[in-house]
Formats: structure tokens, C-alpha cells, sequence
């Protein structure tokens, strides 16, 4: 049975990949993206928001492991590999292409890739906690801190296990928010709070490098700083999302809905926006904004009607959107 479409998701979904689509255009248009404000704080929220509405829509977790990965694996390994392959093609080496997409995830899909690995780990867990009769909050946390463990003390990067490990907290963070708390949310002065935090937070983040009043924090290693910033940066940028969205997007309104159109086509358009080199068309010495606009309208619409035209086919829609006959 399929679940019922929920607007104020899909509307958010629809913005979030509108910021996707605006991160890269920056980072396409921009040789010192990783120093730009606007994509700093584009890039500390919008993935992690991506992978909580996951742990979201998620809940409540039911059936066999085996069964709902089967599914799951339709809906987003069928796609990255479909696409890998066909990316590689161009190359010359297919098959190369998909030797390291598989090691190296992030110079491919890295996002359902490690959407799919979540998900198993996370089913994994929720059954080891049914087995055992303690509550799955705990073996979930638990999971998470072994991954935690594994990735920086070992630093572990192959298989995209970076990805896995940072994003499965705010998977689990969406599961459990729909699991116990309620959006009803009117505060005010607390939403005002919350996003005064984010914003500060934001300012200073950087995938890479501490803001300056951590960066000589002594005993404690960089790498374990630089991933608790992001996390706590993101999380706040999670929990206000999750708190003003049931109130701003849920409203039946010409734009609300063209925002869940977008949203209900967020991994077609996130795959095909990849998949073609539009940074071959930015303008030779035109002006940043003047790229990053031409760049997002392009990329916006071509993908758009990439993902129409191929859903017009059931087969293809199939293979490489990961739709359901």
C-alpha cells in the first residue's frame, strides 16, 4: 500500500532541492566555493534535512528486514547503477566507472547510496532490538557510535562510509522525532532561538576547517571537532525545519503545490542534474551571480524535463528513476 502524500513534505523537499541545485551551482561558478558564505550555509542543512524527512517517512518501520531492503534496493541502487553505467559509457569504461562509484561514492550518487546503507543499517539494528526486547533507541544509538568509532579513530573512507556514518544520525533523528515528538510547535521566542543558533552556527561552518574560536582546542583531534560542529550545526537546522515547515508549507496554495510537484520528483532530479556536465555552459568571465543564475535556471529546467520525459515510460522510469511498475 502506498502512503499518502503529505504537502508540507513534499513542498520542502521541493525547496531543499532547489537548494541542491543552487550548492552546485555555486560550486561550479565559484573556484572558492568552500569560502562562500551562501553555500556554507546552503551545505550545513540541506542534505542532513534531506536525510532526516527519509528517517521521517520511514516511520513507523514494519515487516522483514529482507523485504522492505528488496524495495529500497529497486528505488535506489537500481538507479545508481543504472546511471553510473550509463555515465560511464561516455567515458569509455563502464565498468571502471562502477568499480569506483562503489569505493569511492562521492564522485557518483554518494547521496542514495548512502540513503540504501542507512536504511540497512538501521532495519539491522530495529530487528537486533525486537530480538534482544530493548527499546530501539538505544540500539540505534549504539549503532551509531560504533560507526562513529570506526570512522575517525580508523578513518575509514572507502564505500562511502563517511557518508553513512554522519548521515545516519539525522535518519534516525527524523525516525524518532516522528516516533515522539509533535510539530505543534507556536513558540515564538523558542523558533526564534532555535534559528538565531543555526544562523550563528552556519556562519562559521566549513566541511573542512573549524571557525576560528575552536581551532586550538589542545587534546582533542580536528577531525572529531570538525564532525561535532557540522552535527550540531545541522541538527539545529534540522529541528527548526521540522518545527516551522508543518506551519509554512502545508497550506494549499499555487506555490505549495508546485513545490510538492518538485518534491515528488527530488531523486530523478537530483540524479539527472548530476549526470550532465552543465559546467561546461557557464559564460567566460561573466560575473559569479550571473553563472550561478544561468547555471540553476539550466539545470533547474533541463532536469525537469529530463525527468518528465523519462517518466513517461514505465520501464525506463523504472530503471532509472527507481519507480514502481
Amino acid at each position: 500500500m502506498l502512503k499518502r502524500r503529505i504537502l508540507w513534505i513534499d513542498s520542502l523537499k521541493g525547496i531543499l532541492i532547489l537548494l541542491v541545485i543552487l550548492g552546485h551551482c555555486i560550486q561550479d561558478a565559484d573556484k572558492n566555493y568552500l569560502q562562500n558564505t551562501s553555500w556554507n550555509l546552503i551545505y550545513s542543512f540541506h542534505m542532513p534535512m534531506f536525510m532526516a524527512l527519509s528517517g521521517y517517512v520511514t516511520y513507523p518501520l514494519k515487516g522483514e528486514p529482507s523485504v522492505n531492503l528488496k524495495k529500497r534496493a529497486k528505488e535506489l541502487l537500481v538507479p545508481f547503477f543504472s546511471w553510473t553505467f550509463i555515465i560511464g559509457l561516455f567515458s569509455g569504461n563502464p565498468f571502471s566507472r562502477i568499480y569506483n562509484a562503489i569505493l569511492y561514492p562521492d564522485l557518483s550518487y554518494w547521496f542514495i547510496w548512502a540513503l540504501f546503507f542507512i536504511i540497512f543499517l538501521f532495519s539491522i539494528a530495529y530487528k537486533i532490538s525486537e530480538l534482544i526486547k530493548i527499546k530501539p533507541e538505544y540500539m540505534i544509538v549504539v549503532t551509531a557510535t560504533i560507526l562513529c568509532i570506526v570512522m575517525i579513530l580508523l578513518e575509514f573512507r572507502l564505500f562511502g562510509f563517511q557518508f553513512i556514518t554522519y548521515y545516519f544520525i539525522f535518519f534516525s533523528l527524523g525516525y524518532f522525532i516522528k516516533k515522539h515528538i509533535s510539530l505543534n510547535f507556536r513558540n515564538i521566542l523558542f523558533i526564534l532561538l532555535i534559528f538565531t543558533l543555526w544562523l550563528m552556527g552556519g556562519i562559521f561552518w566549513n566541511m573542512h576547517a573549524l571557525p576560528p574560536f575552536l581551532d586550538n582546542i589542545p587534546y582533542v583531534p580536528k577531525s572529531l571537532l570538525i564532525y561535532v560542529y557540522r552535527l550540531s550545526v545541522g541538527i539545529l537546522g534540522v529541528f527548526l525545519l521540522f518545527i516551522i515547515s508543518p506551519h509554512l508549507f502545508n497550506k494549499d496554495s499555487k506555490l505549495n503545490r508546485a513545490l510538492a510537484i518538485l518534491g515528488s520528483w527530488t531523486l530523478g532530479i537530483y540524479i539527472v542534474h548530476l549526470a550532465i556536465p552543465f559546467n561546461k555552459l557557464m559564460i567566460a568571465d561573466a560575473p559569479l551571480i550571473v553563472n550561478v543564475i544561468y547555471l540553476f535556471l539550466a539545470r533547474l529546467v533541463i532536469s525537469v524535463a529530463v525527468v518528465k520525459i523519462i517518466s513517461l515510460e514505465k520501464n525506463l522510469s523504472v530503471i532509472l528513476l527507481g519507480k514502481r511498475k
